[in-house]
């Protein structure tokens, strides 16, 4: 979906939070900590019950809400191009072939989106588990709320800051509070792509987990990876680094706006 909209709330749904929009103009986020999940329940589960009672609470009118996916509830793959595939139709297939390949049966329940790809370059694709659209979906509906669209928080930040990363090399990572993603890019081709957990809001862990993972994923790149090339840094917890910060690069932090992006849905389940 390739659609621009800033006039529809969005939230986070993160691992043991969620995150909204004030209920009114200058007023504050509202951050909800989730109750540890069930054994017997989906990870995402209980996030999900903090956000509904959010959404049910006093002051708050149904609307239509975008939501974004903390990277504990998104996995994320780079594929090269496969092979013979022509039509959209063809990619999509070869690469719910080759996630099958590698992950069983398990890909079944999966739900994919991929990137717009260029014929002979990677492919970044991304899955989430089909119950959580459906318990979203049917979660907000029953509070009087709509989906509008559903997407991981990574690929809106990496939308969102397309202009300060498109013309050069680059290292992306977007930081949360217990996940970081880390993309290399080269001129808008992907060259590598993971996501680690990491304690965002601590700096020196920041740093380390950083910095190991740019070493691996320099060694996956099929180009050697320029030592100054840039690294931005973004995400909910950008204002926790906020001036002396050990991770050298620079942090990019949406100016008077929310703590979570908005931008073209380039990766996103909609309605």
């Amino acid at each position: 979906m390739w659609f621009a909209d800033t006039a529809v709330p969005a939230g986070l749904l993160a691992d043991g939070a969620v995150l909204l929009p004030a209920r009114r103009a200058h007023g504050e986020p509202e951050l909800r900590a989730a109750a540890a999940p069930a054994a017997s329940d989906a990870p995402w589960q209980a996030s999900l019950d903090a956000l509904l009672a959010l959404l049910r609470a006093p002051g708050r009118r149904p609307a239509a809400l975008s939501l974004n996916l903390s990277a504990a509830f998104v996995r994320w793959h780079l594929l090269p191009w496969p092979p013979g595939a022509g039509s959209p139709a063809e990619l999509d297939a070869a690469v719910r072939l080759r996630l099958r390949a590698v992950h069983g049966a398990a890909v079944e329940g999966w739900l994919l989106q991929r990137a717009e790809g260029v014929p002979g370059q990677p492919v970044p694709v991304c899955a989430i588990d089909q119950a959580l659209l459906q318990a979203v979906r049917s979660g907000l509906a029953g509070a009087g709320w709509r989906l509008h669209r559903l997407q991981p928080y990574a690929a809106a930040a990496f939308d969102h800051w397309r202009p300060v990363w498109r013309r050069g090399a680059a290292w992306l990572a977007v930081v949360e509070a217990d996940h970081l993603t880390l993309a290399l890019v080269d001129r808008g081709r992907w060259a590598a792509l993971r996501s680690v957990r990491c304690h965002g809001g601590d700096s020196a862990a920041l740093q380390a987990a950083c910095a190991g993972l740019q070493a691996r994923l320099a060694l996956e790149a099929e180009r050697p990876v320029p030592p100054d090339t840039p690294l931005y840094l973004t995400g909910p917890v950008a204002h926790e680094h906020a001036g002396t910060d050990p991770v050298a690069g620079q942090w990019l932090r949406p100016e008077g706006g929310p703590a979570w992006c908005d931008g073209p849905a380039r990766l996103a389940w909609g309605r």
